[in-house]
C-alpha cells in the first residue's frame, strides 16, 4: 500500500466524493459474488466455453492465434482476456509495443 501512487489515490477518493465527507455512493456488491455474473455469462454466452483450463501462453501467428493450455495447443481467431493486466502480459507471447505499453504500468499488491 506505501507504494501505491498517492496521486491516484486522492483521485479516486474525489471521484468517489470521499474527500469532502459528503458521498452519497452506496457501494453494492453481488450476493454469491462473481459466481452470479459468471453463471449469466454462461447462460447466455452461445459459443463454447472451457472451465478449469488455465492458459499458459497466447501467440499470434499467421493464421490468426494459438492458444496454449496444459492439455493442447488451440487455434481462434480472437480471444478475449479477463486476467489482471501483468498476468496478461506474461501469457501473451511477443507482446506489441502498444500492448507492452498499456499493460506493464499496472500494479497490484
Amino acid at each position: 500500500m506505501l507504494e501505491f501512487p498517492t496521486l491516484s489515490l486522492l483521485k479516486y477518493f474525489d471521484n468517489h466524493q470521499l474527500l469532502n465527507g459528503k458521498s452519497k455512493q452506496r457501494w453494492r456488491t453481488f450476493q454469491g459474488s462473481s459466481d452470479v455474473y459468471i453463471q449469466a455469462f454462461l447462460k447466455a454466452f452461445r459459443g463454447q466455453t472451457r472451465l478449469n483450463s488455465a492458459v499458459l501462453s497466447v501467440e499470434r501467428n499467421q493464421d490468426g492465434i494459438t492458444l496454449q493450455t496444459a492439455a493442447a495447443f488451440e487455434s481462434f481467431d480472437h480471444v478475449v482476456f479477463a486476467t489482471h493486466a501483468d498476468r496478461t502480459l506474461q501469457i501473451i507471447k511477443n507482446p506489441h509495443d502498444m500492448e507492452q505499453k498499456l499493460l506493464e504500468v499496472w500494479r497490484y499488491q
